[in-house]
């Protein structure tokens, strides 16, 4: 089983951090970690995430906007696979095992799809799931329900973590 990382960046959304961690936490995929990077919100948020002890890790850092807390995310992730995750948005609990599915059936270096969007009444609106194998890009429905929000997730691959521990190794 391939370790996943759920990363969550945060920007004074205190009101919507606890869910979406929660919804990062409440995982059926057993080898999934939490990363939350918090890109110096002055609402509350440090206290929240505080609050889950040990079960995530945090980076605290000054603002720098989204692209930036990404990039540091990046740096401290240690797994081959991440999915990025925004502090308003929810992953229902069968998203990583539906995610890694997906990439334990293929070649592919990038799983991405719509989310949800519900309205008022909580109705789906409809999604789509993108696979993209090197170039080949590949459109396959997945389970409806996956994912509560109105923007994009993609779970994806980083390879350069594994060729910085080839290199360490083979230096070592």
């Amino acid at each position: 089983m391939q370790n996943v990382t759920i990363v969550i960046c945060n920007y004074n959304y205190g009101r919507f951090l606890a869910k979406a961690i929660n919804s990062a936490l409440d995982q059926d995929y057993p080898a999934t970690q939490v990363l939350v990077i918090d890109d110096g919100s002055t609402d509350g948020s440090r206290e929240i995430i505080e609050s889950y002890g040990c079960r995530v890790k945090a980076l605290y850092k000054q603002n720098g906007g989204q692209v930036s807390a990404y990039n540091d995310a990046v740096n401290l992730i240690e797994t081959e696979f991440v999915i990025l995750l925004d502090s308003d948005d929810l992953l229902y609990s069968h998203a990583v095992s539906k995610v890694m599915r997906v990439f334990d059936s293929g070649n592919f270096v990038k799983v991405q799809f719509r989310l949800r969007r519900h309205r008022s009444r909580r109705q789906a609106v409809g999604y789509i799931c993108t696979a993209l194998r090197g170039s080949q890009r590949l459109r396959q429905p997945l389970a409806p329900g996956m994912v509560i929000s109105v923007a994009a997730c993609i779970g994806q691959r980083l390879p350069h973590k594994r060729i910085k521990e080839d290199i360490s190794r083979s230096r070592g």
